[in-house]
């Protein structure tokens, strides 16, 4: 049985003016949507005495501060990464792995918005990444199917950053 917590929002804003309804909405989105899917998924497998994967979708935000105006992103981002730490060494004990998966810049339908409002954003973020490029949703699904398989029955409370290389440096 398997659970991938992979929605996610960002509302940036200079952190002196955040709107606490933004922050509201992306904490609960990002933060306590996950948590709670978790403990109802870590619920129902103890209880049934079954194995399982619940695989968080973080971001290298939570390791680097790489965007301007993203603290109520990053911050939500940097829970996810330890609430996967604490919630593997809760679960293990009955066969229950815990990871998360930390993209970096990603084409998705969230960065849409930024490639559009700014035509040199994906040129720019590809050339501050060792690989050149950003990645493609297909790069992320691949770390969270090895995840959720079989082959990572060892790997539990671990962050796998999926970035081509940009904390390398950031």
């Amino acid at each position: 049985d398997i659970l991938v917590n992979n929605a996610g929002v960002s509302k940036p804003a200079f952190y002196p003016d955040y709107a606490v309804e933004d922050i509201d909405l992306i904490l609960d989105v990002n933060l306590k949507a996950p948590f709670i899917l978790s403990q109802h998924v870590g619920r129902y497998l103890v209880e049934h005495k079954k194995p399982g994967r619940i695989v968080n979708i973080s971001s290298i935000n939570a390791e680097k501060a790489t965007v301007i105006g993203g603290t109520a992103y990053c911050a939500s981002k940097g829970a996810i990464r330890q609430m996967t730490r604490t919630a593997a060494y809760d679960l293990g004990p009955f066969g229950i792995t815990v990871n998360a998966v930390g993209p970096g810049h990603t084409r998705t339908g969230m960065t849409k918005p930024t490639f559009a409002e700014h035509a040199t954003r994906e040129r720019e973020w590809a050339e501050k990444t060792p690989l050149g490029r950003i990645a493609e949703p297909e790069d992320i699904a691949n770390a969270v199917a090895f995840l959720a398989s079989d082959e990572a029955s060892y790997v539990t409370g671990q962050s796998i950053y999926v970035e081509g290389g940009r904390c390398l440096w950031a």
